[in-house]
C-alpha cells in the first residue's frame, strides 16, 4: 500500500504513539534495516573479529554501532525513554563494575567481563530504542522467526555434514574421558555460542512463530506454511542440540502454548493440531532420525586426551568416524594397539554409540552423567564461596579466576540466579530480578485484556509468545543460561516493548 504523505513515510512521528521520542528522523527502510541487522548480529553470536590479540565479538559490535548511530539520529533524546526495568538494568551493571574492582581475585580480567555486560546492555538499548512502535515490534518478531528457523535449518545441515563428511562446521564436540575411553559427543551449536544456548534459542523462535499463527494477520496459506515450516526447523534444532533439559522443558512449553491458546479463545483444537503438534512432533522425528541414528558419539581408547588441542580432536573426528585411529602427525601419538575385551571399555580402539541414545541413558541415571557432576561440584563450590560475600559477590567472571577448571572441567556457573549471586552477590540479583519481574507483570496485565482487544492488534499475539518463550528461557536457564549473550537481551527489548506499546484497550478500535 502507497504511503500518501511525508508524514506517513516516517516510522515514528505519529502523534497517537506513545513511543514516538526523538526518531522522528528515521524511515521505515531504516529501521527495518536496523531491526534485521541486530537480529542477524545476536543470531550468529558465536562470531568474532580478532584484532591486536583480543576476539571482539560480531553481535557487541553491531549493537555498540547501532546504539551511537541511534543516539546520533535522535540528537540523544531517544534516552527520554529510559524507565524502571532500564534503571535496574544500569544497577546490575553497576553492580558488576563495584564488585569486579573490588573484590574480584584478578579486577582487570573481571573488568572485561563486566565491559561485556556493558555491551550487552548497550545491544538492549539499541533494540529498545527501535522497537518504539507497534510496526516495528511486528518486524522484530517476523525477523525473529525467519532468522531462527534459518539457524536451525542451518544447524540440520551441519549435522547431515558430520555425518557423512566429518565435517564439524556448527558442531561442539562434548569430551569426556573415563576409564581409558575418550568419548566425543558431537552436539549441535549452529551459529550460536554453544549446543545448549542454541536448544534455548530454538525454543523462542517456536514459541513466536506459533503466536504469529494465531493473528488474523497471518492467516494466509502462505504465512501459515512459512510458520508451520519454522516450528519444523526449531524442533528439530532443540533435539539436535543434545540439551536433556530443553527435551524436558520444550513439550512443556508447548503444551502449555496449547492450554492458554485454548483458555483464552485464540484457536481450536483442530488449528494446535495442524499448526503445532504436527510440524512439532516433525522436527522431534527428523531430529531424532538424524541426532540419534545417523551422528554417532565416538569412543575413542587414549591414554591421555587432554594433551590434545580442540583443533586436533577436530581433525581427528573423519578418522574416527570410520573408526580409524587419526594418523601421529595430526595427534602427536602413537596408534594404539586393539585389547582383548574387558569392563573397562570398548576392544577396538574406536567405536561409535547414538548421540541422543547415550544422552537418554545419562538422563535415565544421571549418577553416571559426567556433566550433572560437573554442574552439581561447581554449583556447591559457587554456593560456598558466596556466603563469604553474600553484598556484592566476586565480580563478574570471576568463579573461573578464583577456581581454575581443570582438563574436562567448569569455568562457570551455568545457572542464572546463583551465578548472578556469585559475580554481584544480593545486590546484582536483587537489580536483574526486578527488571524482569516488572517486565513479567506488565506482560500479564496486558495478555489479561478482553480477546475483543486481540483481534486488530498483531502486538498482542506478539506479546504472548514473547511471554511464553521468556517462561521458556527462564527454566532453561537454570542449567544453562545466556545472560551473556546479545540475542537474550533482544528478546527481552522485545517483551518489554511490546507490553510497553500494545494499544490499551480503550484505544483499539472494534474489529
Amino acid at each position: 500500500m502507497k504511503l500518501t504523505s511525508s508524514i506517513e513515510h516516517r516510522l515514528y512521528t505519529s502523534a497517537s504513539e506513545p513511543a514516538a521520542i526523538g526518531l522522528s528522523l528515521l524511515s521505515q527502510r531504516e529501521v527495518l534495516a536496523a531491526i534485521i541487522l541486530l537480529v542477524l548480529a545476536v543470531a550468529a553470536d558465536r562470531f568474532s573479529v580478532s584484532a591486536a590479540g583480543t576476539n571482539f565479538r560480531t553481535e557487541l559490535i553491531a549493537g555498540g554501532l547501532l546504539a551511537a548511530w541511534l543516539l546520533f539520529r535522535s540528537r540523544g533524546t531517544a534516552l527520554r525513554g529510559v524507565g524502571l526495568i532500564e534503571l535496574c538494568l544500569l544497577g546490575w551493571l553497576a553492580a558488576n563494575i563495584v564488585s569486579s574492582a573490588l573484590f574480584s581475585p584478578s579486577p582487570k580480567e573481571s573488568l572485561k567481563y563486566a565491559l561485556i555486560i556493558a555491551g550487552l546492555i548497550t545491544i538492549y538499548g539499541a533494540a529498545i530504542m527501535l522497537l518504539r512502535s507497534q510496526q516495528a515490534i511486528k518486524w522484530a518478531a517476523i525477523a525473529w522467526v525467519a532468522v531462527g528457523a534459518g539457524v536451525a535449518f542451518f544447524g540440520l545441515i551441519s549435522a547431515l555434514l558430520y555425518t557423512f563428511f566429518g565435517s564439524t562446521a556448527g558442531i561442539n564436540l562434548e569430551r569426556f574421558y573415563h576409564d581409558g575411553i575418550f568419548i566425543i559427543t558431537p552436539k549441535v551449536q549452529s551459529v550460536i555460542w554453544e549446543p545448549n544456548i542454541f536448544g534455548s534459542y530454538s525454543l523462542t523462535v517456536a514459541s513466536l512463530a506459533f503466536a504469529l499463527s494465531l493473528s488474523p494477520a497471518f492467516q494466509s496459506s502462505s504465512h501459515q506454511r512459512w510458520l508451520r515450516f519454522a516450528v519444523v526447523c526449531a524442533c528439530c534444532g532443540v533435539m539436535l542440540s543434545v540439551t536433556r533439559t530443553v527435551w524436558i522443558i520444550a513439550p512443556l512449553l508447548l503444551l502449555l502454548l496449547a492450554a492458554l491458546s485454548l483458555w483464552l479463545k485464540l484457536t481450536s483444537v483442530r488449528q494446535i493440531l495442524v499448526g503445532l503438534v504436527t510440524p512439532a512432533a516433525l522436527g522431534v522425528v527428523i531430529g531424532l532420525v538424524v541426532g540419534s541414528f545417523m551422528m554417532p558419539t565416538l569412543s575413542w581408547k587414549i591414554t591421555d586426551p587432554w594433551d590434545l588441542t580442540y583443533e586436533q580432536v577436530t581433525r581427528s573426528v573423519p578418522y574416527l568416524l570410520k573408526g580409524q585411529e587419526p594418523p601421529a602427525q595430526i595427534t602427536g601419538k602413537q596408534p594404539v594397539t586393539p585389547v582383548v575385551p574387558n569392563a573397562s571399555g570398548p576392544s577396538a580402539p574406536v567405536t561409535k554409540g547414538s548421540t541422543i541414545g547415550d544422552k537418554v541413558q545419562d538422563t535415565v541415571s544421571p549418577a553416571t552423567a559426567p556433566s550433572l557432576q560437573i554442574r552439581n561440584g561447581v554449583y556447591a563450590q559457587a554456593l560456598q564461596d558466596w556466603r563469604r560475600r553474600p553484598l556484592l559477590g566476586w565480580g563478574a567472571g570471576s568463579f573461573s579466576i578464583l577456581h581454575p577448571p581443570e582438563p574436562g572441567g567448569a569455568f562457570w556457573v551455568a545457572n542464572l540466579e546463583l551465578h548472578v549471586l556469585f559475580d554481584t552477590g544480593i545486590v546484582g540479583l536483587a537489580f536483574l530480578a526486578v527488571a524482569f519481574g516488572v517486565a513479567g507483570r506488565r506482560a500479564v496485565r496486558v495478555l489479561r485484556s478482553p480477546r475483543s482487544s486481540w483481534e486488530p492488534c498483531t502486538t498482542y499475539f506478539i506479546l504472548f509468545g514473547l511471554a511464553l518463550g521468556g517462561l521458556g528461557l527462564l527454566a532453561a536457564y537454570q542449567v544453562t543460561e545466556g545472560t551473556w549473550l546479545g540475542f537474550t537481551w533482544v528478546f527481552f527489548a522485545m517483551l518489554v516493548a511490546a507490553a510497553r506499546y500494545a494499544p490499551p484497550v480503550k484505544d483499539v478500535p472494534a474489529p
